[in-house]
């Protein structure tokens, strides 16, 4: 099966909150938003590619970015870990495994609340 379409609420440990959603059925923009008390920044679609994204500074006219196309999707993640590689090392400093596994409970959290499961989710581990 697929899952069509999400909303969640996640509340952080110091009372911030976040919204997220996606969805398959409905006719999005197709862009990733991060909007805080000082602006905001839409990274335009494809945002997994994140080669363009405009800025708006509280009250400020937006300004549109373009970046340089590192390839579709994984290209960021891919270099960095040919450098962790390279350098030997087999955890990066901008992101933990422990980060990695906090991330993964949250999306276990989150279908669990929605019911939803997986045969992986009855396998032994």
């Amino acid at each position: 099966g697929v899952d069509e379409e999400t909303a969640i609420v996640l509340r952080h440990a110091r009372g911030e909150l976040a919204t997220l959603s996606c969805s398959l059925r409905c006719d999005t923009p197709r862009e990733a938003h991060v909007i805080g008390t000082e602006g905001r920044i839409r990274i335009l679609f494809p945002w997994w590619a994140g080669t363009r994204i405009a800025v708006q500074v509280r009250g400020g006219e937006e300004q549109v970015f373009d970046l340089p196309s590192r390839g579709g999707g994984y290209a960021h993640e891919a270099e960095a870990f040919m450098d962790l590689l390279r350098a030997g090392r087999t955890e990066p400093d901008v992101m933990s495994l422990d980060d990695s596994l906090s991330i993964l409970r949250t999306m276990d959290a989150i279908r669990a609340q929605c019911g939803v499961r997986y045969p992986a989710d009855d396998a032994q581990r």
